[in-house]
């Protein structure tokens, strides 16, 4: 498994590849179950400027790429579980990104 993650907020960019990737990372994935959502959700003209949560994730050579626009936004106008899960994901991976 590979994942790279591009926080908006910040610029960051991280990418890792098994066994490097860490731990709350791995834990955050399966506990929120990230690999039931793909696509984009959201919606890019809710702010500006526009914000974008972006993750890649191979998984057996197939690319899962989810993007999340405008999280902050989206998460306060949806009561949505969905939304919830992938907030509380971006979250974790942000942190990780930070660290580097």
């Amino acid at each position: 498994m590979c994942a790279s993650v591009d926080a908006a907020d910040s610029l960051n960019h991280a990418e890792w590849a098994a066994p490097d990737i860490p731990r709350n990372v791995l834990h955050s994935l399966d506990q929120e179950h990230v690999l039931d959502y793909e696509g984009d959700s959201g919606d890019p003209s809710w702010g500006e400027p526009i914000e974008v949560d972006w993750v890649e994730i191979d998984v057996d050579g197939r690319i899962q790429s989810i993007r999340l626009f405008n999280r902050g936004i989206f998460l306060f106008n949806t009561d949505s579980e969905d939304v919830r899960r992938l907030h509380r994901f971006f979250q974790v991976l942000q942190g990780a990104a930070k660290r580097g």
